[in-house]
């Protein structure tokens, strides 16, 4: 059996080093098909050349895998049912989630990164249906209103006592504005526009912002049990620095808002 001289054994152990090294610099966090904020491929293929080989994209996993690389960190992304994700935080067997709104009743099992983007919600109808303004939730009781089924819009129309359609999509919810006697669609604005856009009807319809409903916010939430989970929040909130210092985090933003919906 020959041995090894030093130099090549050296050489191994640089290798095996740098491995780690490279193994250490890749991380995998989760999501939901969720557009535009996180999209499954396999159901609405990119268009653009910067996203058209990856298999999940969107304005939140498009910003945080830009905002890691400029830190040299490879991020991989995962669809799974959300509560899922969320238990296998609260476990500390997943690192993070993309998207993640940083709710009282996550605080026990998650830290936050910064902001990655906002959500408000909107009254869409058909185009000019209404005077150009915002208007109240209230708004809603003198117009036969929908709302997408389970989602936080339906229940804040239940507790305002508001009775309201359910629909099962966003696309649905334009067919009856279109197509019905429905008036108006309490929506969330982003994915709203995103869908109409989508479908090219966004000349047929207009937005109008809910006076009275807080805009919501998305982050990525990281499990406080997973091992040096806080090391990965402090990483992305630097590059996320970064990206919103040299003008990426706005052309990341035009890929899928308008001008006039880029804050």
């Amino acid at each position: 059996m020959k041995y090894l001289n030093r130099s090549t054994i050296n050489r191994v152990l640089l290798a095996g080093l740098f491995c780690q090294g490279a193994n250490a610099q890749d991380i995998t966090l989760y999501g939901v098909h969720f557009p535009p904020y996180m999209i499954d491929s396999s159901i609405l293929p990119a268009t653009d050349d910067v996203n058209k080989d990856a298999g999940v994209y969107g304005m939140d996993i498009d910003l945080v895998r830009q905002a890691y690389a400029t830190q040299g960190v490879t991020v991989h992304f995962e669809l799974m049912p959300w509560k899922r994700i969320m238990r296998n935080l609260q476990a500390g067997v997943g690192l993070g989630a993309v998207s993640c709104r940083p709710l009282p009743s996550r605080h026990d099992f998650a830290r936050f990164s910064q902001i990655i983007s906002q959500s408000r919600s909107v009254f869409i109808t058909l185009r000019d249906y209404l005077a150009p303004g915002a208007y109240p939730m209230a708004t809603a009781k003198k117009y036969h209103t929908m709302a997408m089924n389970g989602w936080a819009q339906a229940t804040l129309l239940e507790n305002a006592k508001i009775d309201y359609h359910t629909v099962g999509s966003i696309a649905q919810g334009f067919n009856l504005l279109l197509r019905r006697n429905q008036d108006v669609f309490l929506t969330e604005r982003a994915g709203a526009y995103f869908e109409a856009r989508r479908l090219g009807i966004d000349d047929k319809l207009s937005f109008y912002e809910v006076s009275d409903l807080a805009e919501q916010h998305y982050t990525v939430c990281f499990s406080k049990q997973y091992p040096n989970a806080d090391k990965w929040r402090v990483i992305l909130d630097k590059g996320l620095d970064e990206v919103k210092a040299n003008g990426e985090w706005r052309e990341i933003l035009k890929r899928y808002r308008p001008e006039g919906m880029l804050d």
